[in-house]
């Protein structure tokens, strides 16, 4: 037990750092400094424990096309998406030839390795083809492909997104359910099996619950308790004095105004 938990935490430790520092790396030539480490960590450890939390507005569609952001957020998702039980049986056979190293897995790392790569063959090509003349139209060939495949590794285990989701077709949304609904039913059977993964995952989101309670109100606390800005600072000073043209009702249309006392009676 201990060596499992050991490798365990050294294993999270590692893939967390090395996505961190890419994701920093990259952050750091658009952002300021905290904002750029900051950003690089939440969506590092949010990755891969298949969260999907992001901690902007749009979520990663700012990142559309930049295959730096959108690889490794999806190298952190699959790992996180595969279980430890199978990173850990890599590990172990990690040591010989090829074949010999698929040989010595066990069946069930066999069977998570070959159901993911198949997966994620068939959702890429899936979104491709059913939006390669809609939400993909104006996107170059190599675009079309990095977002499909995004698309398709984010449906199975996270919550990200890089395109607009209410702009798919039927035809998307029902194959992102079933790829959904694959996901879920691995997730639950791991977390059956191993149930800490799930304190983990409650954890995370009370987490994440504070962080975006703390930002909102630092957001309206200078609308709420005055300062000069915000809403209060729109209305009139002196009583009877208009409104701001924004603040405003607007007036009903005449018909509606004259037909108004008749509903009323």
């Amino acid at each position: 037990m201990g060596w499992v938990l050991g490798s365990v935490f050294k294993l999270t430790l590692v893939i967390e750092a090395i996505g961190f520092v890419i994701l920093a790396a990259r952050n750091l030539m658009i952002d300021p400094p905290v904002q750029a480490l900051w950003h690089a960590l939440f969506h590092s450890v949010s990755a891969f424990c298949n969260a999907g939390f992001s901690l902007n507005d749009d979520s990663l569609m700012r990142y559309q096309g930049d295959p730096v952001v959108n690889l490794t957020i999806s190298g952190l998702v699959i790992s996180g998406g595969l279980g430890f039980p199978v990173m850990l049986d890599i590990q172990r056979n990690w040591q010989g030839p090829w074949a010999k190293r698929w040989e010595r897995l066990c069946l069930h790392s066999k069977i998570m390795l070959l159901g993911t790569c198949a997966l994620l063959v068939f959702g890429t090509s899936a979104f491709l083809t059913l939006e390669w003349d809609g939400i993909l139209q104006e996107f170059s060939l190599g675009k079309k492909v990095l977002v499909s495949f995004f698309h398709s590794m984010s449906c199975r285990t996270a919550g990200f997104n890089t395109v607009d989701l209410g702009s798919l077709t039927n035809a998307s949304l029902f194959i992102s359910i079933l790829l959904m609904g694959v996901a879920a039913t691995v997730i639950s059977r791991l977390m059956e099996r191993f149930r800490w993964l799930a304190y983990i995952g409650v954890a995370l989101i009370v987490w994440i619950g504070i962080e975006m309670i703390w930002h909102d109100v630092q957001r309206l606390s200078p609308m709420l308790f005055g300062g000069g800005s915000g809403h209060a600072a729109l209305l009139p000073e002196q009583p009877g004095a208009p409104l701001p043209e924004g603040l405003r009702l607007a007036a009903p249309p005449p018909a509606a105004a004259a037909a108004l006392p008749e509903r009323l009676g």
